[in-house]
């Protein structure tokens, strides 16, 4: 590890095994910082539940919830999390870690919280989906557009995501919960210049 002792920053892209049974697309993205006796981590997932589409409307899977958001996240990226702090250099402050698997490059993504989720199809039964619904901020998170949308045709993967942060301090452990628009964009920031997997 002497090669990386004077490092301050790097970011990772751990990528998927070929061998790698089908699963669920998901992208995960880890960044950790250090300031002083500060740590934080803030990790932001998402994987693929579903379509909707101006014909169809909403059509998920039911085979999720927050016991399976959990165990979604890449074992790649936590695994080379613990890797990394086994043999973290003193001068490292920023830590960024990220692992997509079936991502689907091009198509267009429409970012969701599981509470939003519990809300779709009421919000759905009720108005006709469009760009005005894909833009309202209290439907979704954030709408990654394919290039090749149409305005009178919508046809869009819906993406779960969550967003878990720790702060480690001389006062103990603090969490927090918040997606935000700014998140999923970071999130999904770089990934159309990929294959679909990392």
């Amino acid at each position: 590890m002497k090669v990386f002792a004077n490092l301050e920053s790097i970011e990772v892209k751990v990528c998927h095994p070929a061998s790698e049974p089908p699963v669920y697309g998901n992208i995960t993205k880890m960044t950790v910082t250090w300031e002083g006796y500060v740590s934080q981590t803030d990790t932001c997932v998402a994987f693929e539940v579903g379509t909707l589409s101006t014909i169809g409307g909403a059509m998920l899977s039911h085979d999720f919830d927050e016991e399976k958001l959990a165990t979604i996240k890449s074992s790649l990226v936590i695994d080379f999390y613990w890797r990394m702090i086994a043999h973290r250099p003193k001068k490292l402050k920023t830590l960024v870690i990220m692992s997509a698997k079936n991502y689907g490059v091009g198509s267009g993504k429409v970012l969701i919280t599981i509470e939003q989720v519990s809300k779709l199809h009421d919000s759905i039964s009720n108005s006709r989906v469009n760009e005005s619904w894909l833009e309202d901020p209290q439907n979704i998170v954030y709408w990654h557009k394919n290039n090749s949308d149409k305005e009178n045709f919508i046809q869009e993967q819906v993406w779960l995501v969550y967003r878990s942060k720790f702060f480690v301090t001389h006062n103990g452990l603090h969490h927090e919960i918040i997606v935000r628009e700014k998140n999923a964009k970071e999130l999904l920031d770089g990934l159309d210049d990929h294959d679909g997997d990392m």
